[in-house]
């Protein structure tokens, strides 16, 4: 909590570095550029801190010549599993970047946090978590994720 700005960058970045990422992979098909709307979500439906993104992305990529849009075959774009995996690895990469530039501001309370045994034991216990990826079926067109958005961007909340 002491550090908003920067964690909240780092969500972003690693987040649209890993979206970016797998919609390039020719692997999964696609191989192009991908697109991504994102929005913060700080606080659950009883205004506890429970700071997420909300991605809308399309159902396909544009074509690296930027020709055509390319559908993708499948329910899902990418499997959950492991986008919450990757997505876990560079998030405590850029944070333990962070950690190692001294970005990270530690006051009060806090100050030991500073101590790179103190960090490692914190990281120890975000590794140990299972990262959660929810992901939904596509919407049924663009006014639905016009209408989905800004049900999040008009809340006191976000």
């Amino acid at each position: 909590m002491c550090n908003k700005r920067l964690s909240y960058n780092l969500l972003f970045k690693a987040a649209s570095e890993i979206l970016l990422t797998f919609g390039k992979n020719p692997k999964n098909e696609l191989g192009g550029k991908l697109g991504v709307i994102a929005v913060l979500h700080t606080w659950d439906q009883l205004l506890n801190d429970h700071i997420h993104l909300h991605c809308r992305i399309p159902g396909g990529v544009l074509t690296p010549d930027k020709s055509e849009f390319k559908s993708s075959n499948e329910t899902f774009l990418f499997p959950a599993k492991a986008f919450s995996k990757v997505f876990r690895a560079k998030f405590m990469g850029e944070l333990k970047a962070a950690f190692d530039t001294k970005k990270l501001e530690s006051p009060g309370r806090t100050a030991s946090l500073e101590t790179p045994s103190e960090f490692r034991k914190i990281t120890r216990k975000l590794w140990s978590k299972d990262w959660v990826l929810y992901s939904k079926p596509p919407f049924s067109g663009p006014e639905t994720v016009l209408e989905y958005m800004a049900r999040y961007t008009h809340r006191v909340a976000v």
